[in-house]
C-alpha cells in the first residue's frame, strides 16, 4: 500500500499541514523520455531557466 507524502506530512506537522493545503498540486508532464526529462530537471534546477534553455538545446544537439 502506497505512502500518501501529503497526508503523513500534514498528520506530522501543523505548519506544513497550511503550507500544503494552501499550494494546489503542481502539475507535472512527461515527454516518457526519463533520459529527456531528467536532464531537463537537473539544469532547470541548477541554471536559470532562460540559459537552461539553450544550453539544453545544445546537449540534446551533440546526444543526438
Amino acid at each position: 500500500m502506497p505512502i500518501d507524502a501529503k497526508q503523513l506530512l500534514s498528520e506530522r506537522d501543523p505548519m506544513l499541514k497550511k503550507i500544503i493545503g494552501a499550494i494546489p498540486k503542481p502539475v507535472t508532464q512527461s515527454t516518457y523520455d526519463v533520459f529527456f526529462d531528467l536532464m531537463s530537471c537537473i539544469l532547470e534546477q541548477q541554471i536559470h531557466y532562460r540559459s537552461a534553455k539553450k544550453i539544453f538545446q545544445k546537449m540534446l544537439d551533440k546526444a543526438n
